[in-house]
């Protein structure tokens, strides 16, 4: 590749992280992951129970035997646990968060959208959608980190979720 090009690449790439480092904090929407349209980009991962999003799951979302109140605070005391994680904004009421993680290098931003749901009996469940901000393709970034961060949950948590 001629050293002209390589560079316009880099600088391209250095001004792409430059936008994404200045994005104010609240800009992105609080998007409910049961009621999204996903986009056709492979840069994104949906995780939900069956049968409540709008859109198919790329996995279905496994069941907890602990109460909505006890999932939701296992989550959110991993996620400030995790490197470059944010809390953008939430809606209490319906359970809603949104949170935006950064790429380690550049700085890129992934948003992730979580609702936590009961699911009966003492039961509760999630729904999770994560999409890269920038890009066409992840590299599967987004289903790895939901599918770690469930690991993580079900580490936490003392006990393996119900359905898988």
């Amino acid at each position: 590749m001629p050293r002209s090009r390589l560079l316009g690449l880099l600088l391209g790439a250095l001004a792409l992280a430059s936008c994404a480092m200045n994005e104010p904090p609240g800009d992105a929407p609080l998007d409910d992951p049961t009621s999204v349209t996903p986009s056709g980009k492979p840069n994104r991962f949906l995780l939900c129970p069956e049968a409540v999003c709008a859109a198919p799951a790329d996995r279905v979302s496994p069941t907890f035997q602990v109460p909505r109140e006890q999932l939701e605070q296992a989550w959110l005391a991993l996620m400030g646990a995790q490197p470059r994680v944010e809390l953008l904004a939430q809606d209490a009421a319906r359970h809603l968060y949104l949170f935006r993680q950064r790429s380690a290098v550049l700085g890129f931003p992934d948003l992730i959208s979580v609702r936590f749901l009961d699911a009966g009996g003492g039961a509760s469940t999630l729904a999770v959608y994560s999409r890269s901000v920038y890009g066409t393709y992840d590299f599967g970034v987004n289903r790895r980190r939901v599918e770690d961060w469930i690991g993580q949950l079900e580490a936490r948590l003392g006990l393996a979720a119900a359905t898988r």
